[in-house]
């Protein structure tokens, strides 16, 4: 109301100023000039009223206005990590992207801390269903009978999908006859965040392959209909079909069934094509399972379970074995690669950095068959900050391509505050093969095995299966780095010699080693270069991280000596 009073104090001077300048105008023009000389005082004082007027309107509409924005704030830096041979480096911390954090929650919250195959992309299958042979010469070998399902969000695509649900029931089947089925089968009851799997698929259904079998063997195999109690109650599950091995009296599938049936009732995840299957009532299955996984708390820390199935049983490998839709490539066909991403969380400060312990990852193999390797894998792993190891990965063999991948840093930083990084450990390995044995004009040498005309590709291929069983345990000490929120210790290792003290490298003394708890402190002032950081191992092995240079393994020996990774050697003063 005051701004109000202040504009119609302004309008009057403004009126009365306009009235006196009219009225000069309006006097005839003989009196005009005294008449505007004896006016002077006058439009000279409501002049000076109406600036006043104006400036104390303006500064009483700039009080009740709101303040300008403040200037946008810099964007906030962007994560960005060196990679030299097994060391990743981060160079610049930047908050985790909001997509990488959605898929470490989705890891947290729903997949027991890992992500599988469609971690970095989904995989795309095509709509082409597959055949069944069959073992009765009355009925063909081109029946449709396994069909890729959609989601309404697939847009009519058709993909690889993920499984996280309870373990209901597993076995290893045993059928012989018209369908012979050697598979390993787990029956799980999907997780709310997976009911989709169940909703959008297949409905039950009793198909002309389930009433040919029936039919066609005089009542000996299969069934007269779907209505019956456990046919229905199989549409409560998602069955996880794979054949683990082309020995099915190999141990690799019992190995498999007997630690899942241990966790009856417990999580489970499982990767692969998400289908229905025409000889089983279409029930909606995962098959072939080429990824399994699930994760336990241990006393030290976590321990991951992981599988790699190349299914055995060859149903899934060739193009001439699909039909009535599009064929992209052949769903389990050999090699087939898994691709883990473990989700970590990393508590850093730099006033503790000194103290801190890596968070180790360590492999020990249980079952493996025709195993990809790579070249030059069998190193120790790091992802290194500000001159400290926040991460190794010990895979103890060939078997793994390595990376660290969505790093970036949750909630506060600061000075004295500790900085919560975030993100992913990926490795991928690889079982099955497959080995162009022709070349020819047709098929020339270094051919795509799903390029070559169809009708060539068995006779200019082969293909053999392969399996890869193993575990990963993360753990560290003391508690200052937790794994899927659960925070890890482990008792001091005893090496075989004391490593604290002065030793010689080269003959001359320089390093000194201090060792509290499982951490180790290279200090290397002596040559003028940065203090090391690491980590005891085992009782002979030590790992150590040289900040202007990368990350070596050392094997402890008597009599006091540690043979590094690059072949030098030290020996204790």
């Amino acid at each position: 109301m005051a701004c109000e009073d202040l504009r119609a104090t302004l309008v009057g001077f403004q009126t009365q100023f306009a009235a006196l300048e009219k009225d000069l105008a309006d006097t005839p023009a003989p009196e005009r000039a005294a008449a505007q000389k004896a006016a002077q005082p006058q439009l000279k004082k409501l002049t000076a009223e109406i600036s006043a007027a104006r400036i104390a309107l303006n500064k009483c509409l700039a009080a009740l206005a709101p303040p300008p924005p403040p200037p946008p704030l810099p964007p906030p830096p962007v994560t960005a990590m060196t990679v030299s041979g097994p060391q990743s480096t981060i160079t610049v911390l930047g908050p985790q992207s909001a997509q990488h954090a959605s898929r470490w929650n989705q890891a947290i919250s729903d997949q027991m801390g890992v992500i599988g195959n469609d971690f970095r992309a989904p995989e795309e299958i095509g709509s082409a269903a597959f055949e069944r042979a069959s073992n009765n010469k009355l009925i063909p070998d081109f029946f449709d009978f396994w069909f890729p399902q959609t989601m309404p969000s697939d847009n009519g695509h058709h993909y690889k999908k993920s499984l996280a649900g309870k373990i209901q029931d597993v076995h290893i089947a045993s059928i012989s006859g018209t369908y012979e089925d050697n598979d390993l089968n787990i029956d799980i009851v999907p997780n709310p965040n997976y009911q989709d799997l169940l909703k959008y698929a297949h409905p039950r259904e009793y198909t002309d392959i389930m009433s040919a079998e029936w039919n066609l063997t005089l009542h000996s195999h299969g069934q007269a209909s779907c209505d019956d109690a456990a046919s229905v109650a199989e549409f409560t599950f998602i069955e996880a079909e794979v054949q683990v091995s082309g020995d099915i009296h190999a141990g690799a599938a019992q190995l498999l069934n007997d630690m899942i049936l241990k966790r009856t009732g417990s999580d489970i995840c499982v990767y692969g094509p998400w289908i229905y299957d025409k000889g089983h009532c279409c029930h909606a299955e995962i098959h072939p399972a080429e990824q399994i996984w699930w994760s336990e708390d241990i006393p030290n820390g976590k321990k991951y379970t992981f599988s790699v199935i190349s299914d055995a049983s060859q149903r899934f490998w060739w193009r001439d074995q699909m039909d009535t839709g599009t064929k992209l490539i052949p769903w389990g066909a050999p090699p087939i690669y898994g691709l883990f991403a473990i989700a970590f969380d990393v508590s850093f400060s730099t006033i503790h950095a000194a103290g801190q312990q890596p968070l180790v990852f360590e492999v020990s193999n249980m079952d493996d068959y025709n195993v990809k390797e790579f070249p030059h894998g069998n190193q120790v792993y790091s992802l290194v900050y500000q001159g400290q190891t926040l991460i190794q990965f010990l895979p103890h063999n060939d078997a793994f391509e390595v990376s660290f991948e969505g790093v970036g840093s949750s909630g506060a930083q600061g000075p004295g505050l500790s900085t919560h990084i975030r993100g992913f450990l990926v490795f991928v390995t690889g079982v099955g093969t497959v080995t162009q044995k022709v070349t020819n004009g047709l098929v020339p040498k270094g051919s795509n095995v799903n390029a070559v005309t169809e009708i060539l590709e068995r006779a200019a291929f082969e293909k053999v299966e392969g399996h890869y069983i193993f575990t990963v345990t993360g753990s560290t000490s003391p508690s200052s780095i937790t794994v899927s929120r659960t925070t890890t210790t482990t008792d001091p290792i005893k090496t075989v010699i004391d490593l604290n003290g002065k030793w010689a490298s080269g003959g001359s003394p320089g390093p000194v080693i201090s060792v509290t708890g499982n951490a180790i402190t290279v200090d290397m002032s002596a040559y003028k270069r940065p203090t090391a950081h690491g980590s005891v191992i085992d009782a002979s092995n030590i790992t150590v991280t040289f900040p202007d240079d990368k990350v070596y393994t050392g094997k402890v020996g008597v009599p006091n000596s540690i043979r590094w990774s690059n072949n030098s050697a030290w020996t204790k003063v």
